[in-house]
């Protein structure tokens, strides 16, 4: 089997919307930047994000409840010392909680490797899944050797990606890594190239899954 995962940072509750009638009826993973929702939002000094919709806790609520993975991309996407990200990604947590249930997911802003260890001390104590500790090295993630807290991930643009996909091996996860559509956030991408590049997976046999379905589905695998 192979298996491609769509992911957004960021928070646009306008790409989210747009992404559930491009890719219906799949799911995408949506990485929330908590401390950006409406009506207590922070003050935004990403320049990519300052005008940008983050939507409300209901409409991310709403999003969830149509079948999407919504994640913590941290509360205030900062830049600082591990303990203090430690802080913001509890802190950001507590919000997740109240868009849905467990697992919950958490994509880092500004990665570096020494955040791996504190991420990993949060996943013993508070999270119970993580996701999205990238490494751009490679593309695909072998279904028999997962793990959770070192995914590989791809941000090419989907024309770039389609010329991957006739090397996707059998028994691989290709994790595609965005932000936002049509002129909207970081390096964004279009709306058409979205719908190119499902009809090119569906083409393959490719299935398309969100995070946590994958989640899922090697937890099934183990337990049989």
């Amino acid at each position: 089997m192979r298996y491609v995962s769509f992911t957004f940072d960021d928070g646009s509750i306008t790409c989210a919307k747009k992404i559930h009638q491009l890719l219906h009826p799949y799911h995408a993973t949506f990485y929330v930047v908590t401390g950006w929702l409406s009506p207590t939002t922070i003050k935004i000094t990403d320049r990519f994000n300052i005008d940008v919709d983050h939507g409300t806790l209901d409409q991310w609520k709403e999003v969830s409840e149509l079948g999407h993975d919504v994640g913590s991309h941290t509360h205030t996407h900062m830049k600082a010392n591990d303990i203090e990200i430690e802080k913001d990604c509890i802190q950001s947590l507590e919000v997740i909680k109240q868009i849905h249930e467990a697992p919950y997911n958490i994509s880092s802003p500004h990665f570096t490797d020494l955040k791996v260890k504190m991420f990993d001390s949060i996943r013993l104590g508070t999270y119970e899944t993580m996701h999205k500790s990238f490494v751009f090295e490679k593309y695909f993630n072998k279904l028999n050797n997962i793990d959770f807290l070192s995914l590989y991930c791809c941000d090419l643009y989907p024309d770039k990606v389609l010329q991957i996909l006739e090397k996707m091996p059998h028994n691989s996860w290709l994790i595609l890594a965005y932000h936002s559509l049509d002129g909207e956030g970081f390096c964004p991408v279009e709306s058409n190239q979205i719908t190119i590049l499902k009809n090119a997976l569906r083409k393959e046999k490719i299935d398309i899954v969100c995070v946590s379905e994958m989640q899922k589905k090697m937890e099934c695998s183990i337990c049989n």
